[in-house]
């Protein structure tokens, strides 16, 4: 039973040990987030994982940038049609038929179904989690104080440099 122990023990022992020169490893190859995201994700590695690890980081951060992408689209837009002058519940109408992404058609619909209502649009947003705790305060002082077209198009290139991709580049997409 000792022998049995002592052996558990080492084995536990050397599994911390690869687990750290495995993560060791890939912060030196770039992808010290990785571990973060993973681990969020309910995802391990073992030593001979590195591949395996690269390659869903890689596709976590191409998620991203895509989601990103998509949002800086849909802020131009929303912004462009308020500059043109047409109603909020008709651009959110427009986002939501011509956006991919399911998270971001979800949350500007029911935004229109509750603007249509009386509500603010900060208050949708907020609720729906496809947006972050600083668009969402944009937003809300930009409807306080009139200024959502201009606003939008900050958080726009907002998400761009989040993504990697300044308007004065051009997307790559």
């Amino acid at each position: 039973m000792i022998e049995k122990e002592s052996l558990l023990s080492r084995l536990e022992r050397q599994l911390a040990t690869v687990q750290i020169v495995s993560s060791s490893l890939v912060e030196r190859l770039g992808c010290s987030d990785a571990r973060r995201i993973l681990r969020k994700e309910g995802i391990t590695w073992r030593a001979n994982d590195h591949s395996i690890l690269l390659d869903k980081a890689r596709q976590l951060g191409s998620e991203r940038r895509n989601y990103l992408g998509t949002l800086a689209v849909a802020y131009d837009l929303f912004a462009d049609d308020l500059d043109k002058g047409i109603p909020v519940i008709d651009s959110l109408q427009d986002l939501v038929d011509s956006l991919s992404v399911p998270d971001l058609c979800s949350a500007f619909a029911t935004a229109r179904k509750d603007v249509e209502r009386g509500k603010l649009l900060y208050e949708d947003l907020a609720r729906s989690k496809a947006f972050s705790p600083t668009d969402i305060a944009y937003v809300r002082i930009a409807e306080s104080t009139g200024e959502l077209s201009s606003t939008l198009r900050v958080l726009a290139e907002r998400a761009r440099y989040e993504r990697g991709t300044p308007s004065w580049l051009g997307d790559d997409d």
